[in-house]
């Protein structure tokens, strides 16, 4: 993903020349900086050496978003200059966006930055204030000393990730999902609603209500994804219930994604790829390791192909939905 950087104008990092010189020799080149009030923002190219989507108003208002947006059903950066009009920031509640993104607005001179709204692409911040970025990278390159935390690599050892704000650095740490970035003469922080809902259920709800409610939100995330990537989509199939589930998704909504199946070409996730009707030419096969085999991605898949929705909206209920909620930013 391309990342940008902030920091003061008048005081720019020591390392910010060696940090350009190592990302050039990488292929991540800065070609766009902008001064906004007192700071500098630079915006680097992601290792495709392709630059984030962007839109310039003519009234010297733009937006460039990192990584994948969608925004009332388009994708970037076609639903830029929607995008840019409606916002404002004390109203803004990530209605409509879809995806894994970083979005950086200047607007009435003023720059605003923020994420997803439920933490899939991070911001991070060090100690001082004084420097920010979207690339956990690009902030442990351009510290001048970095010191681990040890708490947070007991954390990401023992449980795969870091709670809080806390990362594997001392004086970095991460900002809040819902956080937005105002910059101009200082960098304040707002913390608007998070997207996350809180909508109790009470225990005469009916199963298939709930379940009803879960394949209606999931329709609103994928639908869009489907009609916008299609074919552009790759997925790995393989392991917990998230790729199954997506995958059911995704081809209700006719989408007809690459799949990358870990395994033997007689494993059963292959076999079960090849089942569901995707062509070999299509099937991205990736052997990597003797795949995990499990009867119920068959159950999941088919059902929702063949309409079977008691069966599907079972297994929907029993997979890990908020994993993909949270992924897909809804």
């Amino acid at each position: 993903m391309s990342f940008f950087v902030l920091f003061k104008h008048d005081s720019p990092p020591e390392t910010l020349d060696a940090f350009n010189h190592n990302a050039h020799r990488h292929h991540l080149e800065n070609r766009r900086s902008e001064t906004v009030g007192a700071y500098r923002i630079c915006w680097y190219t992601d290792l495709r050496g392709e630059e984030p989507a962007s839109y310039f108003a003519a009234n010297g208002d733009f937006i460039i978003v990192h990584g994948t947006l969608i925004y009332r059903g388009e994708a970037a950066p076609a639903c830029l200059p929607g995008l840019l009009n409606d916002f404002r920031v004390d109203s803004h509640d990530w209605g409509g966006m879809v995806g894994i993104h970083t979005v950086c607005i200047c607007k009435a001179g003023r720059l605003y930055l923020f994420g997803d709204g439920l933490g899939a692409s991070k911001m991070y911040v060090n100690r001082d204030r004084t420097l920010w970025s979207n690339s956990f990278l690009a902030m442990l390159e351009m510290r001048p000393s970095n010191r681990l935390d040890t708490q947070a690599c007991y954390e990401y050892v023992i449980n795969g990730s870091v709670f809080g704000s806390r990362t594997l650095l001392e004086d970095v740490n991460t900002l809040p999902a819902n956080a937005v970035l105002v910059v101009y003469r200082e960098v304040n922080r707002i913390d608007l609603a998070s997207p996350i809902g809180n909508e109790p259920v009470g225990p005469e709800v009916p199963l298939d209500q709930i379940a009803d409610t879960c394949v209606h939100r999931l329709d609103r995330v994928f639908e869009p994804i489907a009609r916008q990537f299609d074919e552009r989509l790759r997925l790995s199939f393989s392991g917990g219930f998230d790729s199954r589930l997506m995958l059911a998704m995704l081809m209700k909504h006719g989408a007809r994604p690459t799949l990358f199946v870990y395994g033997h070409a007689n494993d059963e996730d292959v076999e079960i790829a090849r089942l569901i009707g995707v062509s070999e030419l299509v099937i991205g096969l990736t052997i990597v390791a003797l795949g995990t085999s499990l009867p119920e991605v068959a159950t999941s898949i088919m059902a929702s192909i063949r309409g079977e929705r008691d069966i599907a909206v079972g297994n929907v209920v029993g997979s890990n939905i908020f994993n993909i909620l949270c992924v897909l930013g809804l």
